[in-house]
């Protein structure tokens, strides 16, 4: 059987509330505790003693730990030797080929659709036909020496580009390069190679005979 609790006046603040000790509310008791606590706080210190420092939690959290790495999450990145790196270390020399074969002994060539006298490294190796086409990529025929302007805003200027084609190389030389473009075309890592060596050197030899610096 549980005994119900009664309310009486707090001998301190003489209000009607839930006694706990020596006739005081639980507010007043609590009140009093903090004041003796306070009072052994500073009698301490008089003493010689430390103030009690409060333990202070540290703001800074622990750095997250790394997960392990995984072998199967590896950066894909493209082989020196791939196909793709190849073809665009090729068309740096080739295009370089492109415009010296087509200067003269002094570096200067002429835009193969406009008729423009560039320096050959301020010309561009144009196509005549896409280089979308593996087959007429590094076809020498379908590239010469152009103007940038004809080259990137004027799309290659193609059917100017036709005619000076045939031109150069004989009437249904244009339709023939078309013919063999739409031919598929896959590089092999070996034939790429080689034909860097190969048109390495004839960088080299032109700017010899020609006694251009490269």
């Amino acid at each position: 059987m549980s005994i119900e609790r009664k309310k009486r006046a707090c001998s301190k603040c003489g209000d009607i509330r839930y006694i706990v000790s020596k006739g005081l509310c639980s507010y007043c008791k609590g009140a009093e505790n903090l004041k003796e606590k306070k009072l052994r706080e500073s009698k301490r210190i008089d003493e010689g003693g430390t103030k009690p420092t409060k333990r202070i939690r540290s703001s800074t959290k622990a750095p997250p730990r790394k997960k392990p790495s995984s072998n199967k999450k590896k950066k894909r990145g493209l082989k020196s030797n791939s196909v793709s790196v190849l073809k665009r270390s090729l068309w740096s020399i080739f295009s370089k080929y492109i415009r010296l074969r087509d200067s003269d002994d002094y570096g200067y060539c002429y835009c193969i659709t406009s008729g423009k006298q560039l320096f050959w490294k301020e010309a561009q190796a144009g196509h005549f036909l896409s280089r979308r086409y593996n087959n007429t990529l590094y076809h020498e025929q379908n590239v010469h020496a152009q103007s940038a302007y004809d080259n990137l805003h004027l799309s290659g200027n193609q059917y100017i580009y036709g005619k000076r084609v045939d031109e150069l190389y004989g009437v249904g030389t244009a339709d023939k390069l078309l013919t063999l473009s739409r031919q598929e075309k896959k590089f092999t890592i070996e034939e790429l190679q080689e034909m860097i060596i190969h048109y390495k050197a004839e960088v080299a030899r032109l700017l010899h005979v020609k006694g251009l610096p490269s």
